[in-house]
Order: structure tokens, then C-alpha cells, then sequence
């Protein structure tokens, strides 16, 4: 998928985050970044047509997260 991530520190969040987008219409992807980042922390890859709205969603939803261009954290 082309588009950027969601990074969320723990699974719990990403597999919220990701409940919360797909009840939305959201395609999601979630991966699990290398420990060496900045510790653990889960990856959610979303369209980047979407990223705007995605963002609104998780606000909402109270989750936190980060937004970056970079998805090759693996």
C-alpha cells in the first residue's frame, strides 16, 4: 500500500486504532517496528488520499499516535 504510517506504541492502541479505521471504510495494515527505533512500537499504513481524515478519527477515538513518512521501520 502507498501511504503513510501511524505509529502508535503499543498493540493494544494499533489494534484499536485499527478497529476504530476500518469501521470507518479504512484499509489498515499493521506491523510491528524493529526494538532498536525507539523501542517498540506498531506501525499502521494507511492510503495516503486518507491521511487527514485518519488523523481526525484517531483524535477523536483519544488515541495517540505519530504521523510519519517513513514506513520501513522493519
Amino acid at each position: 500500500m502507498d501511504g503513510k504510517c501511524i505509529r502508535i506504541g503499543s498493540v493494544t492502541y494499533a489494534n484499536k486504532a485499527k478497529s476504530v479505521l476500518k469501521e470507518n471504510g479504512f484499509r489498515v495494515h499493521i506491523r510491528k517496528t524493529s526494538s532498536d527505533i525507539d523501542g517498540c512500537s506498531y506501525l499502521l499504513e494507511v492510503e495516503k488520499t486518507n491521511i487527514e481524515k485518519t488523523v481526525e478519527i484517531l483524535r477523536k477515538s483519544e488515541i495517540k499516535f505519530t504521523v510519519t513518512e517513513r514506513c520501513d521501520y522493519f
